[in-house]
Parts: C-alpha cells; sequence; structure tokens
C-alpha cells in the first residue's frame, strides 16, 4: 500500500509533531470552514497535489511524522 505525505501546516498535525508520538494514530482534520488541507506526493510544498482532507473529517491515520515536525505520512483510501 503506497503512503502518501501530507503537509501539517493546520492544527490537525501540529500535536502530532509536538513530541514523542505513538504510530499509528487517528486525528482529526482541524481547519477553517471551507478549507481543506492539501495531501501531497512528497514532504514539501512544492510537490504534486494527490488529494485534500476536508474541514471536521475524522480518523485520519497518521503512520508517521519526519523529523522537522512540518510533515506527517498518512494512510488515505488505500494509499
Amino acid at each position: 500500500m503506497k503512503q502518501v505525505l501530507c503537509s501539517v501546516f493546520v492544527w490537525m498535525l501540529a500535536a502530532v509533531c509536538a513530541g514523542a508520538q505513538t504510530f499509528p494514530a487517528l486525528h482529526d482534520v482541524a481547519v477553517s470552514a471551507g478549507s481543506s488541507l492539501n495531501i501531497r506526493a512528497q514532504p514539501t510544498v512544492a510537490s504534486a497535489r494527490v488529494g485534500t482532507l476536508a474541514h471536521g473529517q475524522t480518523g485520519i491515520e497518521v503512520t508517521a511524522a519526519d523529523p522537522s515536525g512540518n510533515w506527517g505520512r498518512i494512510n488515505h483510501q488505500g494509499m
């Protein structure tokens, strides 16, 4: 199963990257109403967007965070 990385420039994954975290863990999307979180193929804003997570979406499986704490790897729709 291919995993994709998503940007964590939102509150959803801030807690994941704030300290020691056990993975995998389920998290909710916490962006402004009407906004979404981009899912990217690689941990960079220049990377191709491969999907989005909607405001209020729940149960997102985060499987790892990178050392910088700015990105999290997720399982989403079989990827």
